[in-house]
């Protein structure tokens, strides 16, 4: 987690240009107004709020496909040329029903490796054709998503529909952009998937955690407070992750609520849905 303004800093119109333009490319459109009444919402505790947002991950396209290439390039055995890869090689999304993250980022993957070309096609597979494509103990099948917080989606699409797909396969991967470090462990001890992130998230990613340091105590007991307000059953997150990430696409719900959540009580800046 990086470094937050100063307490106290004027949140002055060059500073919610700022936001702005860091999250103007976010799924529905952020605007310096957004802004403003987001941090509006706070009260009397408007400058927690703005050192909140100073601290938020914000991955852009750009950055995800910067992701998808680093994690690629480290896979051993992989190679554009299919004469220099260790064995055969395909594709997949980790979705356990059409529309998920998976999906998306299946396509995000393939242009930000140059790999969407028809002569690549053959790679590409879906979860339907992992049979089909006959893999065995020399060869390796590579699933892709966005982010692994818990764990626990991971582990239910793997046991709804992997698990019996993948006996015999030499190597199985999950890559991903982002992980949770316990996410990670959890899916490695429950499947047969080696997880492989961009970035590994620890525990001084998680606000509340005794870990950040950006953040006094009684900074952390005001969030929660509104976090509480935002969403009264999951005050820090799905999972007590504590996270402030947000992808272009969507701001995972391990994130903190204030974040995310859009009811009667709570206006989010990050809305998941919609």
């Amino acid at each position: 987690m990086r470094a937050p303004s100063a307490v106290g800093a004027p949140i002055n119109a060059a500073r919610l240009r700022r936001w702005a333009l860091d999250f103007s490319s976010y799924r529905h459109q952020i605007s310096e107004r957004a802004v403003s009444d987001w941090i509006d919402q706070f009260k009397d505790d408007r400058d927690v709020a703005a050192r909140l947002l100073d601290v938020v991950d914000f991955y852009t396209i750009d950055r995800i496909s910067g992701c998808f290439r680093t994690v690629l390039a480290s896979l051993p055995g992989w190679h554009v040329d299919p004469n220099r890869r260790a064995g055969k090689w395909r594709f997949a999304a980790m979705a356990g029903s059409a529309g998920e993250s998976g999906d998306a980022m299946m396509h995000r993957f393939r242009v930000a490796n140059r790999l969407d070309g028809a002569k690549y096609s053959e790679l590409f597979i879906y979860r339907s054709e992992i049979l089909l494509a006959d893999l065995g103990a020399d060869d390796t099948l590579v699933l892709i998503d966005d982010f692994i917080g818990t764990g626990e989606s991971v582990c239910l699409a793997w046991k709804r529909a992997f698990e019996e797909l993948v006996p015999g396969i030499g190597k199985v991967y999950l890559l991903v952009v982002a992980a949770l470090e316990q996410g990670k462990q959890k899916v490695e001890t429950d499947t047969s998937a080696t997880c492989v992130a961009a970035n590994d998230l620890v525990q001084s990613d998680n606000f509340f955690a005794k870990e950040n340091t950006h953040f006094s105590d009684a900074d952390k007991e005001i969030v929660l407070k509104h976090c509480r307000k935002a969403h009264k059953n999951q005050p820090q997150g799905f999972g007590d992750c504590g996270l402030v990430l947000a992808f272009q696409h969507r701001c995972p719900n391990n994130s903190l609520p204030v974040l995310h959540a859009d009811n009667g009580r709570w206006c989010s800046l990050f809305p998941r849905h919609g």
